[in-house]
């Protein structure tokens, strides 16, 4: 403004302030009406929907996007031509081309970044300053003309919105609009001079000369330097923008700059760097990361639950979700594409790497605040207490070709690889992948331009809403929940079965219509929490739609409920009411617990014109009635374990009520098929939106051919069972028709979720039956008053895998040939179909007395029976995908000595079961499905030949395993939990990713 007054002393200036007055920020000097300038601030424009407008950009973007309105505001105080230039602009000499083409009738007069080719290598290029616009909007000067107010009012409506600072979308800031308007308005006028707007983008093109304290540029007269990106306090880089250039390199130039350094550092340059920025902060003074803005004006369902003044709104964004994610975490991977690639899963496979990521190190690296970092630890803890999807770390176990790479860039480098780079290595595999990354990278590079194969990126991910891109697997990741508490109201803390829910700092209600003005409200007011906050025991609640006017009503009863008759009804609906508390409190803060969220009190229900608006309860029961329906396909009738998988899944599902209807589904199955539970409720085709197919990964190929095809068209789960750590290659054409799978056990996750291209969903079975009343040992052959240890397994799952053999062992170490305390009873099925197996157990068996074989297909109800009237169960396996006989001796109060590793741990604890210790092997030769080279367990006979011992010998010992063993199956798997689990899932899958 000084060198303005200097040159242009008959012009009246202006400041627009984009901040607040705040004498902790300003001097009074600077912000009060003086003789250099007028000042306004940002609050006195007609910015639309002001709160909103101002949280929704950053200062760079904000203090463009206010440009227009600036115009407007100018232009109704009378002034018919407007001259706009940036505050890192000096001017040197009077602008006597623009008043000239002002006056001549140009309607606005613009200045381009280039008059001129760029022919070197260095940044910006061309293509870098077309994506930040063709004009430098530092300055912008409008006449009077009809053309100039058009183009006010057609800049207001598209930087309302579009004042984002994203080349990759086409959008910088104001200045990339501006392309278009001297094809859409007409009497633009082309300021080509070199003198004007000299800056880092066209100083190439301009050779500036100092003549006797005057400064030139190709010999025309210097009007003004714009000094975009100098640093007044470090020179030398002359601008951050910028590499073609330094202090040295730009001849005269040099001593311009040095002086603008000096003036703008006597004007407080330092002191004024120390202010705070107003819009910078939510109105408790929490800082705003960029990230939150970000996600702010993408996403109208963050805008509704932030409310009408989201600087009001912190308690939301510090605690609330977003996408099926903390909010916080949302925005952070949709700002960073760095994140995007080091976590392309964020809802599945990598959530929680990237939450540990965030809570470690990741939040300090990209300058999140610590207040909402806790949250995360807190959700964390709880994610790593129970996962539910899979959320392992990023893979980066690697081939020798991605090791080479790692290798030649840590050597290359000398720094630790991100998390980004070592994704993009991980992919590759051989020498074909090797090549693909290489061209790729060259793509990116200066040299590729040559050759006219250099790659332009056009398009942003679309974050949380789809794949990712070709270099990352393809799970696909649901945008966000669309639950109805989230779409019809916001600022309320869901609080799952409880009658009442907390409200924050404001509460809002997407109303589609009532006809009535009559609102009842009921809740709980914490009077004493008031009290200690105001010194009054009462808050006031205001209510009211949209912008009209709020009514105030008094709170004092604890159990209040108060009818209300509101003064006036919105013209328009839909319509938002707003329910606001006088006050809130923090409970960490007044020593109540570690809860940081910010409340006010707790809403039973809203009722207004005689409609339910809000109701807990009602939502609990509209949520039952929307529970979508299934259609269960695999082995009904089967006697073997995948087909009783599929009978107790029928068990769960019956006591969520989940409506559903069973498909037998029976090829390559050697079990037999005469299981007669479920005949009633077989049906022949399918009648509902989702399948889930009780059919494991080797025979969905097989589904597949041999099921109609309009059986596909549904969304279709695959429920999915294997028992090594790796799942096969050939196996993963299970994939082809699914959108999901779900397993038992975490182990099985872990095995699948590794290659898998959907989400990987843990959801255990339920154990749940009766015994007979023909449960007795004489029923099966078996004396009386002996202590009877089983070992039961299907000779079809593989001898070596279910390692009888070591059961075996463990028996003879314990209690050697001629005992009499103890038995031996093995229970095996389809020995027919494996003559040398059963061979080898006919000749291990020999002529002992103390070994019972029972070698038949029992009928479920009498594997129950025989599993009741035996007193433990010996399962010495070398793995294990779930462990179904472990797990009904357990429900029967059985105590299980079992091998501590596989799919048994999910429900084995050390306080339920007696878990045997081992040693992983390499498997070293091909057995059946299991290949050379996986790992599985081998357990410890000695150890099981002890435990055996102790429990025979200690009755305190059996009878404590003995309840807790009970008492986890009962009350952790049995159909109830499950079947709400299935529920939960299946009403996240028809509200989000059915819709997708």
């Amino acid at each position: 403004m000084d060198s303005l007054q200097t040159t242009h002393p008959d012009w009246n200036r202006h400041v627009l302030f984009v901040d607040r007055p705040d004498s902790s920020r300003h001097s009074d000097e600077a912000t009060q009406p003086n003789n250099l300038y007028e000042p306004c601030w940002v609050d006195e424009l007609p910015l639309p929907n002001k709160n909103a407008f101002l949280f929704r950009y950053g200062i760079m973007e904000l203090n463009t996007a206010a440009k227009p309105y600036m115009f407007s505001q100018l232009r109704k105080k009378g002034y018919q031509r407007i001259i706009y230039i940036d505050p890192d602009i000096l001017v040197l000499d009077r602008l006597v081309d623009v008043e000239r083409l002002l006056d001549e009738g140009a309607a606005a007069v613009v200045t381009p970044h280039l008059t001129a080719p760029l022919n070197d290598d260095f940044a910006p290029s061309e293509l870098e300053i077309m994506r930040a616009g063709s004009f430098n909007l530092g300055f912008l000067a409008l006449g009077n003309q009809a053309e100039s107010d058009a183009f006010i009012q057609w800049w207001e409506q598209k930087l309302e919105f579009g004042a984002v600072s994203d080349p990759s979308r086409g959008l910088f800031t104001d200045q990339k609009w501006v392309d278009l308007a001297p094809g859409m308005f007409g009497k633009f006028a082309i300021l080509r001079d070199p003198g004007y707007n000299i800056a880092y983008w066209n100083l190439a093109h301009r050779n500036v000369t100092e003549i006797n304290g005057r400064y030139f540029a190709n010999g025309k007269p210097i009007r003004f330097f714009h000094f975009s990106g100098f640093d007044p306090l470090n020179p030398k880089p002359f601008s951050k923008h910028q590499n073609r250039f330094n202090l040295d390199t730009i001849g005269d130039a040099k001593k311009l700059a040095l002086i603008y350094a000096e003036k703008v550092k006597n004007q407080g340059l330092v002191e004024a760097r120390k202010c705070r920025y107003a819009f910078g902060e939510f109105s408790d003074g929490t800082p705003i990361p960029n990230a939150l803005r970000v996600l702010y004006r993408e996403d109208s369902e963050v805008r509704f639950q932030a409310g009408e003044n989201p600087f009001e709104g912190a308690s939301f964004f510090i605690h609330g979700e977003s996408g099926d994610m903390p909010v916080i975490l949302r925005a952070v991977w949709i700002e960073h594409a760095h994140l995007q690639k080091a976590f392309p899963n964020p809802l599945s496979t990598h959530r929680l790497a990237y939450y540990q990521w965030f809570t470690d190190h990741g939040a300090v690296e990209i300058g999140i605040p610590e207040i909402y970092v806790d949250p995360i630890r807190r959700a964390l803890k709880s994610l790593a207490a129970e996962p539910n999807i899979v959320t392992l770390p990023p893979n980066y176990k690697a081939s020798i070709w991605a090791r080479g790479l790692v290798f030649l860039h840590k050597r290359a480098t000398g720094g630790k690889i991100s998390h980004a780079r070592m994704n993009q290595y991980q992919q590759v595999n051989h020498a074909v992948d090797f090549l693909k990354l290489g061209y790729r990278q060259f793509r990116t590079s200066r040299w590729s331009r040559y050759l006219g194969l250099q790659r332009i990126e056009i398009h942003a991910p679309d974050p949380l809403k789809s794949a990712s891109s070709q270099d990352l697997p393809t799970t696909y990741i649901p945008a966000k929940r669309n639950r109805q508490h989230q779409t019809k109201f916001s600022g309320l803390y869901f609080e799952e079965h409880q009658p009442a829910w907390w409200v924050g700092k404001q509460a809002r209600f997407m109303i589609d219509q009532v006809s009535t003005p009559v609102c009842r409200i009921r809740g709980i007011h914490h009077g004493a929490l008031c009290q200690q906050i105001s010194g009054s025991d009462h808050l006031t609640l205001s209510i009211g739609f949209d912008d009209l006017t709020k009514q105030q009503i008094v709170v004092n009863d604890n159990e209040f409920d108060i009818e209300l008759t509101l003064d006036q009804l919105p013209n328009k609906w839909p319509a938002i009411l707003y329910l606001t508390p006088s006050l809130s409190f923090v409970p960490k803060q007044l020593g109540l617990n570690e809860d940081t969220r910010e409340l006010s009190l707790q809403i039973r229900e809203l009722q207004i014109g005689g409609q339910t608006i809000f109701n807990p309860s009602s939502q609990r029961e509209s949520r039952q009635l929307a529970i979508p329906g299934i259609n269960i396909i695999g082995y009904a009738k089967s006697e073997h374990g995948v087909g009783q998988s599929l009978r107790q899944f029928a068990q769960a599902v019956d006591a969520a009520q989940v409506p559903h209807v069973i498909i037998d589904f029976n090829r390559n199955n050697l079990s037999r098929t005469e299981d007669q539970s479920l005949d009633k409720r077989l049906v022949t085709d399918v009648e509902h939106g989702i399948n889930v197919f009780h059919i494991n990964a080797d025979q969905m190929p097989e589904a597949e051919m041999q099921l109609p095809s309009h059986f596909f068209t549904r969304y279709n789960i695959g429920f999915w069972h294997w028992e090594l750590p790796e799942m096969r290659i050939e196996h993963r054409a299970g994939f082809n028709q699914l959108d999901e799978v779900w397993v038992p056990t975490a182990f099985v996750q872990e095995s699948i979720a590794k290659h898998s291209p959907v989400p990987v969903i843990r959801m255990p079975h339920a154990i749940n039956f009766s015994i007979s009343n023909k449960a007795h040992r004489a029923e099966f052959g078996l004396p009386e008053g002996k202590f009877l240890f089983l070992i039961m397994y299907d000779f079809s799952s593989y001898q070596d895998r279910k390692n009888p053999q070591a059961g075996l062992d463990a028996f003879e170490k314990a209690f050697g040939s001629g005992n009499d305390k103890a038995m031996l009873v093995i229970k095996t099925q389809n020995a027919q179909h494996h003559p040398e197996d059963m061979r080898i157990l006919q000749t291990r068996l020999g002529h002992r007395h103390d070994i019972i074989w029972i070698n038949e297909t029992l009928s479920r109800q009498q594997v129950y029976d025989l599993q009741y009237v035996c007193d433990a169960l010996i399962s010495l396996h070398r793995a294990e995908g779930y462990g179904l006989g472990p797990a009904e001796a357990m429900f029967l109060g059985k105590p299980v000595i079992a091998t501590n590793w596989s799919g048994n741990t999910e429900f084995m604890r050390q306080d339920n079961s007696l878990l045997v210790n081992y040693k992983l092997v390499k498997i070293e030769n091909d057995i059946g499905v299991y290949q050379a080279g996986q790992t599985w367990a081998e357990a410890d006979s000695n150890h099981a030949a002890d435990l055996m011992q102790q429990l025979v010998s200690d009755p305190l010992l059996y009878e404590k395993i003995s309840n807790a063993a009970s008492r986890t199956m009962r009350e952790e798997f049995s159909p109830a939990v499950i079947g709400k689990r299935i529920e939960d899932r299946l009403l996240y899958i028809q509200e989000n990713m059915m819709k997708h």
